[in-house]
């Protein structure tokens, strides 16, 4: 009796002729209840996940936006200095170890410059690039083989302007209205004195080194005519020619750190800031002989005297200049030079009782540049390169 007591009350047996009732829809059994429980817990770890993954998301975004910030101070202040911005200095200073997302922070930069400054970050050609462009990629042609060419750069990067060249031309003018509004008057023709606006958005007088950058462009023209390539020699024949000496001093901003140069500092220079590069020529004599002692260094002095040097374009003249903008430059002033020298002759015909008939100068113009560039672009040996692209 009291084993068939506890029998039931563990629920172990039933009295004869009953059944073990089903469990209802409206009462699940223990295993349905388990699952619910488990879909219930399945759908929280969902939801967390979810979460989750929308908080991580957003703190990639700020950390993104965070170093494309700290890239854009280390772009511009680097550009003052003309200093290439390395791939490494990158990685070290913005990225803090992250390099994986040097792309994601990097097109971010690019719009903030572009939108913000207008200006973007545009990457050097490395050495082998820069030798490939000098050489017109003839290596197929030498050599019979198809190679394909790597992926090449500097890994080096520096800042080039964005603007629109008509937008430049026309902040450039000067107007009246702002010259009163500022309280500002024209520059006088004395020398010393620079003006500090002259009523126009840009002012040139305030900006780059404009005695300095006409020289680096006419040093640019020059290698363009000389076949891209010009001896030292025949370069210090042009200086000579246009009654430059090497020591005379060269006025430099008021703003900058020099307050003048000296001319073949100043080339020093841009080899430094990679817009020229000076090279010894091979003018092959054989390996050097070795050598000790003082004989042995005198010896090598005399050689380095001796030596012969040729210059070629930068890299960063390739990226920020363009050899197509300096044949542009030096065929619009041979124009205007000749399109002078003719209205000069027509003015004494004239004077003389000669008439001339009447002719279309823009046309004529036209006809007279475009002549003139495929000079320029034979001299230069036929094919000039386009501005290194971003």
């Amino acid at each position: 009796m009291a084993k068939s007591t506890q029998a039931k009350a563990h629920g172990r047996s039933q009295p004869r002729g009953t059944q073990r009732p089903r469990p209802s829809q409206s009462q699940p059994s223990q295993s349905q209840r388990g699952r619910r429980v488990q879909d219930d817990e399945d759908e929280d770890d969902e939801g967390e996940d979810v979460e989750m993954e929308v908080e991580g998301e957003g703190d990639a975004n700020e950390a993104i936006s965070r170093r494309a910030n700290a890239l854009v101070r280390l772009a511009l202040f680097n550009e003052v200095r003309r200093v290439p911005l390395r791939r490494d200095e990158i990685n070290k200073k913005v990225l803090e170890g992250s390099a994986r997302q040097f792309k994601a922070v990097f097109d971010d930069a690019q719009r903030r410059l572009q939108s913000s400054f207008g200006m973007e970050l545009v990457e050097l050609m490395s050495r082998a690039e820069l030798n490939r462009e000098e050489l017109g990629n003839d290596n197929e042609a030498v050599t019979g083989v198809k190679k394909k060419v790597a992926a090449s750069g500097a890994k080096s990067y520096i800042l080039r302007s964005t603007l629109h060249q008509g937008l430049i031309e026309a902040a450039a003018l000067t107007d009246e209205q702002i010259l009163e509004d500022e309280g500002l008057e024209l520059p006088d023709n004395d020398g010393d004195s620079m003006a500090q606006s002259y009523g126009s958005i840009i002012s040139w007088s305030t900006s780059d080194q404009l005695g300095a950058l006409g020289v680096l462009y006419v040093v640019l023209a020059l290698i363009i005519l000389s076949g891209k390539v010009v001896s030292d020699a025949d370069l210090k024949k042009h200086f000579k020619s246009f009654n430059m000496d090497l020591k005379a001093p060269l006025k430099a901003s008021a703003h900058g750190a020099h307050k003048k140069w000296q001319l073949d500092t100043y080339l020093t220079e841009l080899v430094n800031k990679n817009y020229l590069v000076k090279s010894k020529v091979d003018l092959g004599n054989g390996p050097p002989k070795a050598s000790q002692g003082k004989r042995g260094r005198q010896s090598k002095a005399n050689d380095d005297e001796d030596a012969v040097y040729e210059w070629k374009w930068g890299t960063r003249a390739h990226a920020e200049v363009g050899e197509e903008a300096i044949a542009q430059f030096i065929g619009e002033f041979m124009v205007e030079r000749a399109l002078k020298d003719k209205e000069t002759e027509e003015e004494a015909e004239n004077n003389s009782g000669k008439k001339r008939k009447p002719r279309n100068i823009e046309e004529e113009k036209d006809k007279m540049l475009e002549t003139m560039m495929k000079g320029i672009t034979r001299a230069a040996g036929g094919s000039l390169n386009s501005l290194t692209s971003s």
